[in-house]
């Protein structure tokens, strides 16, 4: 036997266990660290972290590709935050055991906690395909899919979990989010419930149930979700805040007089206290109390941006950047016949709480246009396809090639179609892509733009009032960066009107309100697509509602918050000063 045959023998025993005799024979295949193995196991298990290192190294400084050791020691440096020391023993344990499906398991969990979705789905496939009947791994692969917004691949896993283990809660928990991120409202709702059958006191349950039935339409329903949430868990400030946004004032007392004495407690947190205080600010508003309400908003909005990291001079340099590549000679250069002249998009923006809601609405209530909601689709086609030609964005836009442009124009259209059917228009109401209207014009020269405009005041004081469970609105906790950022709004939507006259439809919020039939065939027109009347009872529309307008959205339209701002004039008086100052109304 040559040397090379001797170690790829060595390298499979010890792969399985096996360890070698004195004079080369074969011994049993018996791990013998499996002792202290099982030790640091129990002592990681109870969370006694220093010993159980301790015992893993003891290990490996006998053996050094003993495969459990190098796995284990690498799974609690993780645990730890200490990625680059864990993640080297993980996928060392990986080339030492690659048939140990536990192994890919925890490397696809791993993976997952920190971001890395395609290769979570890629060791967790291997290992379902090691071990078939492996639930665990199935619904850990279900999670990673969904992640990825693969979803009719996540639904496939979680289902395969559940046929495996009936009884898998984790695993209906799982398939129930998918479902609900899908936009599969009713699957998601049936879901929610048959893990409560199994947990009837699972308050985070009854929540998201709760929020299921709200953006499906619900509201009644999702009232009493939210509510039984407060009931058995009466420190849930988030069913706090969403019991204030759906119940009807009259409803509000018993609750507004819990949430008071939570606020108070001695004990709150500070993330308790921030969503109570946009709870109250709303129920006090509800009431005509608004100094009261007022005062809760700027406590509410205060603890919020002591959270987020936000830096306004850099936004100023993002916008000024956009301003000056997407000039009039940028667009002249590009020529005819660029980009996709697919005319399925259809793209609501404008700043949040601006009506994009109502707007989606209306035209997703059209039989041939599909709606999508707030969607990442535009962002990740255009960071891939910078990404391949090695150009940053806005900067290097002048360095792309020509077919670059037609080819993300494809995708994005490709990723907007997704699980949506065979609509002639599909909408994306992601508010911000009002930076992006220049690259629009570049990829998709015939889509349709519908930008929402409403009072500046009345958006500022609405943005102010909410909670934005994303981060995405840095600059809505204080008064002056929203309406330095608001400034900022403006002065970019007036340049894509001088650099691209009438690729922009503007839709005022007022005029909506006040003639609702005559602007909504003006926005159906601006689709190209023949008026509906079904898109004059946009809030019977069964599609899903995500934003922070979700209950909104599903009453007729009102007019009662037109004029609203008013009752606020002396709070936001330095607000109103600075948009006067710059010619914004």
């Amino acid at each position: 036997m040559n040397r090379a045959t001797r170690r790829r023998q060595e390298a499979e025993r010890k792969r399985s266990g096996a360890t070698t005799g004195r004079g080369g024979k074969q011994a049993p295949a018996v791990d013998p660290h499996a002792e202290v193995i099982q030790r640091a196991l129990r002592a990681q298990q109870a969370g006694r972290r220093d010993e159980a290192v301790t015992l893993y190294r003891s290990v490996l400084e006998r053996d050094r590709d003993h495969a459990a050791a190098n796995h284990f020691l690498g799974l609690l440096h993780h645990q730890a935050g200490n990625i680059e020391e864990g993640g080297p023993l993980i996928a060392r344990s990986l080339e030492l055991a690659p048939d140990n499906p536990e192994f890919h398991n925890n490397a696809g969990i791993v993976l997952s906690q920190i971001g890395q979705f395609e290769r979570a789905v890629e060791r967790l496939r291997r290992a379902v395909e090691l071990k078939p009947d492996y639930a665990v791994a199935w619904n850990n692969l279900a999670s990673a899919q969904a992640k990825l917004e693969r979803f009719d691949e996540a639904i496939e896993s979680g289902e395969r979990a559940l046929a495996l283990q009936a009884s898998y809660t984790a695993a209906r928990w799982t398939l129930a989010n998918t479902l609900k991120a899908a936009g599969r409202m009713e699957a998601a709702a049936d879901a929610y419930r048959r893990v409560l059958e199994r947990e009837p006191n699972a308050a985070e349950v009854h929540y998201q149930l709760a929020m299921t039935e709200m953006e499906a339409g619900r509201i009644a329903e999702a009232s009493e979700s939210f509510r039984r949430t407060t009931v058995l868990k009466p420190r849930h400030a988030d069913a706090h805040l969403m019991l204030a946004l759906v119940r009807k004032p009259h409803e509000m007392d018993d609750e507004m007089a819990a949430m008071e004495r939570l606020y108070a407690r001695a004990d709150a947190t500070r993330a308790e206290r921030m969503l109570l205080a946009f709870a109250l600010a709303k129920s006090l508003e509800d009431i005509g109390r608004y100094d009261e309400a007022f005062d809760y908003l700027l406590a509410g909005n205060a603890a919020r941006r002591e959270t987020i990291d936000y830096d306004p001079a850099a936004t100023r340099r993002d916008f000024k950047e956009v301003r000056r590549v997407f000039s009039a000679e940028f667009f002249a250069s590009l020529g005819d016949g660029h980009g996709d002249p697919d005319t399925t998009p259809v793209f609501v923006m404008g700043m949040p709480r601006s009506g994009t809601s109502l707007v989606e609405q209306i035209v997703a209530a059209h039989p041939q246009i599909a709606g999508r909601g707030e969607i990442l689709a535009l962002q990740q086609t255009a960071s891939r396809f910078f990404a391949q030609e090695n150009a940053m964005f806005p900067e290097n836009l002048g360095s792309i090639a020509p077919e670059t442009f037609r080819a993300a124009g494809e995708a994005y259209v490709a990723s907007l179609r997704a699980n949506v059917g065979p609509a002639l228009r599909v909408s994306d109401k992601m508010p911000g892509n009002f930076l992006f209207v220049g690259l629009i014009r570049a990829i998709l020269p015939n889509a349709t733009l519908l930008h929402c405009v409403r009072e500046a005041p009345a958006t500022c004081l609405s943005i102010f009032k909410t909670y934005f469970r994303s981060t995405g609105h840095k600059y809505a906790y204080n008064l002056d960066e929203l309406a330095e950022f608001y400034v900022l709004y403006a002065q970019l939507m007036a340049h894509w009107q001088a650099v691209l006259p009438g690729f922009v439809t503007d839709v005022r919020y007022e005029e909506l309100v006040a003639d609702q039939e005559a602007q909504s065939r003006r926005l159906i027109a601006a689709t190209g697509l023949e008026w509906d009347e079904r898109c004059l009872a946009f809030q019977d529309a069964k599609h899903p509602v995500r934003t922070a307008s979700a209950a909104q959205v599903r009453q007729p339209i009102y007019s009662s918050s037109v004029k609203l701002w008013q009752r606020y004039e002396k709070g936001l008086a330095p607000l109103i000063g600075r948009l006067a100052e710059n010619d914004v109304a």
